[in-house]
C-alpha cells in the first residue's frame, strides 16, 4: 500500500475503525481512518479490513493525517490537512488542474501529478474548515495502466464527501 501514497506523502500523514460523524482530533485534524464509515468505503470501491494509516513509515503528523484502503486494482486514500487548498492547488509538483463539481463542496479540484511508473494518480481536493481534504486514486502496480483514475477519484470523492467535515 506504500506505493499508493508515496506521492502524496510530501503533504501526509492515524487509523482506527469507527463510523460516525467527524470529529477533529486534539492537532485540529480528523482522522479518516476514524470517520469513514465502513459502508461509504465499499461503497468507494475499497475494502474497509484492507487499511493503512501510514506511508512509508511515517505517522500523524502535525499538519496531515492520512488513511488508505486497497481495492482490487487500486489504492483509495483520504488525507485530512490544515494546508490550505490554495497551497496544494498551486504546488508545483501538480501537471494539471481543474475544478470539478463535487455535492456540497464549492471548491473541488482534480489534481493529476506526474505518473513515471503508470499508477496513474489522482487527487480531488476540496476544504474543510480547518483546512483541505485530499481523496487520491491510485492503481496498484500490477494494474498500472489499466484505467483513468481521476474518474474513481471523482466517485470516490462523491461517495466519501458526506462522511468527512465541513
Amino acid at each position: 500500500m506504500v506505493a499508493a501514497g508515496v506521492a502524496i506523502a510530501a503533504l501526509i500523514v492515524g487509523c482506527g475503525e469507527v463510523s460516525g460523524t467527524a470529529q477533529p482530533v486534539s492537532n485540529e485534524l480528523f482522522d479518516p481512518c476514524a470517520v469513514v464509515p465502513d459502508e461509504a468505503i465499499r461503497a468507494a470501491g475499497a475494502d474497509p479490513a484492507v487499511v493503512s494509516d501510514s506511508l512509508i513509515g511515517e505517522r500523524a503528523n502535525q499538519t496531515s493525517d492520512v488513511c488508505i484502503w486497497a481495492a482490487e486494482t487500486y489504492y483509495l486514500t483520504v488525507l485530512s490537512s490544515v494546508e490550505s487548498q490554495g497551497t496544494v492547488i498551486d504546488d508545483p509538483r501538480y501537471e494539471s488542474r481543474r475544478m470539478v463539481e463535487l455535492p456540497g463542496r464549492p471548491t473541488a479540484y482534480e489534481l493529476r501529478r506526474p505518473d513515471p511508473i503508470g499508477t496513474a494518480p489522482c487527487d480531488i481536493s476540496f476544504p474543510w474548515s480547518r483546512g483541505m481534504v485530499i481523496v487520491n486514486v491510485e492503481s496498484k502496480a500490477s494494474s498500472a495502466g489499466v484505467i483513468d483514475n481521476c474518474s474513481r477519484a471523482i466517485s470516490a470523492a462523491s461517495v466519501l464527501s458526506p462522511t468527512l467535515p465541513r
